[in-house]
């Protein structure tokens, strides 16, 4: 193992080590942005077969970003009975989606995040629905749903969107929380029209 960049800072294990190995860089959460020079120190079982030729080790902590995401147009995937379309989600930090899906000509929407994760918590993922038009009668839409959907950064993520209103404007909101939960997004909408 080399520290740095260079062959000339080593750490060497000993004849006697049994693999596999580990090694571990430690901190704490009082730790700020910055650049420390950290000594180096072996202990453990693994003390006496464990040697380096450098005493210390230079590390830099930096800001985590800010959680975001984006949505692209939605897209056909399936052509069945019923009408299945992927939204697509591309994070650039890993951790949880929170969701809503909406029929409407609305550009955003004050959902808060703590609804979201409290309706998905108790798997109320309808929150209204086309079917109320069989017993009552609206004068608005009656689409709207939500949900959850783990994402990794930099991967995209298709959410299967079905039994939609085709050529129809519909709003997608989120929040995105990273994995530790220590960071979400501010809400992020974006309005989209279904396929014909």
């Amino acid at each position: 193992m080399y520290f740095g960049n260079t062959s000339a800072n080593t750490l060497t294990l000993g004849p006697l080590t049994v693999y596999p190995i580990t090694f571990t860089v430690c901190s704490d959460d009082t730790v700020i942005e910055g650049t420390y020079n950290q000594k180096i120190s072996f202990s453990g079982a693994s003390s006496p077969v464990v040697q380096g030729n450098v005493n210390s080790i230079n590390v830099t902590i930096s800001g985590i970003p800010v959680p975001t995401f984006s949505v692209d147009d939605p897209t056909t995937d399936v052509l069945s009975g019923e009408r299945f379309s992927n939204i697509t989600i591309t994070a650039n930090a890993g951790g949880t989606l929170y969701y809503l899906i909406k029929e409407t000509d609305e550009t955003t929407t004050s959902v808060s995040f703590t609804a979201l994760k409290v309706n998905v918590t108790v798997n109320k993922l309808t929150i209204e629905s086309q079917r109320d038009y069989l017993t009552r009668i609206y004068d608005s839409p009656r689409d709207r749903r939500i949900g959850a959907i783990a994402v990794s950064a930099g991967n995209p993520t298709d959410i299967v969107f079905s039994q939609y209103f085709p050529g129809t404007n519909y709003l997608f909101c989120g929040y995105l929380q990273t994995k530790d939960e220590s960071s979400r997004s501010n809400l992020i909408c974006r309005r989209i029209v279904t396929p014909p």
